[in-house]
């Protein structure tokens, strides 16, 4: 199989839809844009590159796009053909397609797409022209003119609006809390045209069935496929091997085949397992099966990444006092404990993806993070998202892409459904860091946002409870199937939806004192979304808000609207996000009983507000292992330049949190307990899978005298208490130091009665001894 890159300049030819034609041989009318457009990318870059938008990142930039949703566009190239061999199949492939498409190859249509997600393949021989030009136009309609035509119905709901339901696009493109309205439309992922022999593998996928630790082995099963033109495949061979990241190759057997299609059982010796970060190296392997034709040829190959692990999530339906559950990851037969982030969109506009991709998993890896959800708003990833994944030893819990709505039910969308599932299903299942299929993000806990669904029953949605697990149970039976986040059982129904009796909940709630009830008290075993707003720094202000707006934030009872666009508003006129702005200043209020009236201050603070509070979510669930299983708090890094509650700015700049978080998800930490009877306890975690001898200091910032020295053993994947200090009676900072004998690890804890004072915090933080300095706390 080859590949001939059709990627790069392209023309771009539009306007609003009821001016421009359907077909695209009849375009050549007064259009009201003609521009150079570049692919992968969307209209929003192209139009920006013309001219004919300013930049849409900077204060209420991003509403310039309004003005294009109900636009038609062509995209136009010229290419020739590369020569095939008369057998060989050529196919014209676009990776991705945003959203509903015709293709037009010499003026004749090739067909149409209406999903995003997913990629459009076209067989295009008996249409092209070999040793000539060919004119290949996409046309793309408005999603949100499709929308409308559409008759929505009463039963289906997002965020109040039934538009986008039926239209498989990333939802937050059309306006989230976390990312602008942007409907955007284009090629955002390469095209090209493929050729496919006439005898190529149609699909392969090993699965680990089981492992021995102790005498490294393990039983693997392989799925193939393959096509071929003869009948008769007498003489016909598989062989399979295996090599190491060392490229030692072995063989492990040649068969006899006589159908295109069938298993293997391969048994593997001297194996090393795949681990995720901080239990093991995650070792790969590459695995080659080949096909010999009846000479001893090869007739083709297939080479396929694999971790040879097991992973499943054992949980239970509800957990109470009387019927404690449970919801827990276990890799090659250890429990592990989740200390992870939510992924969002790495950009608005998805043509820009790759830019970020190498930033974003490096940061992941170096929070030591060992899982990533990829939440249910945006797309899914690129292939080497995933494979950076499997060599970081990220293990990703994947959502399918449906969020916060109550999708239609009708027997065109679940095919759709169906459709989408089965292609992303066979791209990523044989990925060693998958460990988990979600349905969906919050749907079912959607049925009680509008009082007509709180009537209705999660359990009869055909798309988590029917479309999804029968796809999963053709294509990847082996993999762990969460309806939904939060999953709303039938159990959890009847017994009236209590959402305090959910093993995994997402911990949003007042967002008030970060150790408020809401938060010490929650019963969840795992928490998949919790998180705590944090201004960016002033650089990266500067960069998304002009001048004239960038202080203060609120003038006589109203939001700064360049303000509220970064909160974020999807429309000028929109309120509904104003109180994300007032809500981070009253966390700085919380904590520091005053709220800055300087800009460089109140970032200060509000970033000194989120580290804190990030740090306290992470320690409870942490010192509360096993009861507690793990934490994916939200998030790391942010899609757009905005004002948020990611620990990582659009632009690449850590706020404060982001240095907390390091120190706290070490491996081995220590920890102080929120105090009781006037006593902390101090507590150790060990994350790894070997016992850990520590010595252990603990002292207060500016005092010279030791509250505890102790030296202890924590247990393998365990916790103990190394001691208890005094609770003191007025504000100060515990300094945490312990030392191994191959490392050392701080931490601190904020101690005594609130509120703190702002400027002798900010005195503390560089005596905190963090590895760099976030921006917003280094001096100009």
């Amino acid at each position: 199989m080859s590949r001939h890159s059709l990627d790069g300049e392209w023309e771009l030819i539009g306007g609003p839809h009821l001016t421009m034609p359907e077909h695209a041989t009849e375009f050549e009318n007064e259009a009201a844009i003609r521009i150079p457009a570049r692919v992968p990318g969307n209209v929003e870059d192209d139009l920006v590159e013309a001219g004919l938008l300013t930049p849409l990142e900077m204060g209420e930039g991003a509403y310039q796009t309004l003005d294009y949703e109900g636009h038609r566009w062509f995209f136009r190239k010229s290419f020739k053909a590369p020569a095939i061999d008369p057998s060989e199949q050529l196919c014209l492939v676009f990776e991705g397609i945003d959203t509903i498409a015709e293709v037009f190859l010499n003026g004749d249509s090739l067909g149409k797409t209406q999903n995003m997600l997913i990629p459009h393949s076209f067989e295009i021989g008996n249409c092209v022209r070999h040793g000539e030009e060919n004119e290949l136009i996409v046309r793309i309609d408005p999603v949100v003119v499709a929308g409308r035509e559409r008759e929505a119905e009463p039963c289906e709901f997002v965020n109040g609006f039934t538009e986008r339901a039926a239209i498989r696009k990333a939802a937050h493109m059309y306006g989230w809390d976390i990312l602008p309205r942007i409907v955007s439309a284009g090629l955002w992922r390469p095209v090209c045209l493929q050729t496919m022999p006439a005898v190529h593998w149609r699909q392969v996928f090993a699965q680990t069935l089981s492992i021995d630790l102790e005498n490294r082995s393990s039983e693997v099963a392989v799925f193939w496929e393959f096509v071929v033109p003869q009948i008769n495949l007498n003489g016909w061979k598989l062989r399979l091997s295996i090599d190491d990241n060392q490229r030692n190759r072995k063989d492990l057997k040649t068969v006899s085949i006589f159908a295109c299609s069938g298993h293997l059982m391969l048994s593997l010796e001297d194996i090393d397992f795949w681990w995720p970060r901080g239990l093991g190296d995650p070792t790969l392997y590459s695995l080659r099966i080949e096909l010999l034709n009846p000479q001893g040829n090869v007739a083709a190959e297939h080479v396929q990444t694999i971790g040879i692990r097991t992973l499943e999530l054992v949980q239970t339906e509800i957990t109470t006092e009387e019927e404690p559950g449970e919801f827990v990851f276990v890799v090659n037969g250890q429990k592990v404990f989740i200390k992870g982030t939510n992924h969002v969109p790495l950009d608005a506009l998805h043509g820009r993806d790759n830019r970020h991709l190498d930033t974003l998993l490096s940061m992941t890896a170096d929070l030591n993070c060992n899982m990533l959800r990829i939440w249910g708003g945006g797309v899914y990833e690129t292939d080497t998202f995933y494979d950076r994944c499997d060599e970081l030893g990220i293990m990703v819990w994947h959502d399918f892409m449906f969020g916060c709505a109550l999708y239609p039910q009708t027997e065109d969308f679940l095919k759709q459904a169906r459709k989408e599932a089965e292609v992303v299903v066979k791209r990523l299942r044989h990925h060693a860091c998958m460990a988990l299929w979600s349905g969906n993000n919050e749907n079912d806990v959607a049925h009680d946002w509008f009082p007509l669904h709180s009537k209705l029953n999660p359990n009869d949605d055909r798309i988590s409870r029917e479309i999804l697990p029968e796809v999963l149970r053709r294509l990847d039976p082996l993999r762990s199937y969460l309806p939904s986040s939060p999953y709303v059982s039938q159990k959890v129904f009847e017994r009236g939806k209590k959402t305090s009796e959910i093993p995994e909940d997402h911990l949003w709630g007042p967002r008030d004192d970060f150790k408020g009830p809401f938060y010490q008290n929650s019963p969840a075993h795992f928490v998949s979304e919790i998180g705590y707003h944090g201004a960016p720094c002033l650089e990266s202000l500067k960069q998304m808000i002009e001048p004239e707006h960038l202080w203060p934030f609120e003038n006589d009872g109203e939001i700064d609207p360049q303000w509220r666009a970064k909160a974020i508003a999807s429309f000028p006129d929109e309120s509904l996000h104003d109180g994300r702005i007032r809500l981070m200043a009253n966390q700085v209020s919380i904590l520091f009983d005053v709220i800055p009236d300087q800009l460089e201050p109140f970032i200060q603070a509000s970033q000194i507000s989120q580290a804190e509070a990030m740090k306290f979510f992470i320690e409870r669930f942490r010192m509360g292992k096993w009861r507690r299983t793990g934490i994916l708090w939200w998030n790391i890094r942010d899609g757009w330049p905005l004002i948020s509650d990611a620990v990582v700015d659009y632009y690449n700049r850590p706020k404060l949190a982001y240095s907390y978080i390091k120190r706290v998800q070490q491996d081995l930490c220590v920890m102080v307990d929120e105090a009781e009877d006037d006593r902390h306890k101090v507590i150790a975690v060990n994350d790894t899978l070997n016992d850990a001898t520590i010595d252990v200091a603990i002292g207060v910032i500016g005092q010279a005298d030791t509250l505890l020295k102790h030296t202890l053993t924590v247990p393998a994947n365990g916790r103990t208490q190394v001691g208890e200090i005094p609770a003191s009676p007025v504000c100060a900072l515990y300094l945490l130091n312990w030392r191994t004998d191959t490392s050392t690890g701080h931490n601190h804890y904020l101690a005594g009665p609130r509120p703190f004072n702002l400027e002798q915090y900010t005195q503390w933080v560089p005596q905190l001894g963090l590895e760099a300095q976030p921006p917003a706390f280094v001096s100009p």
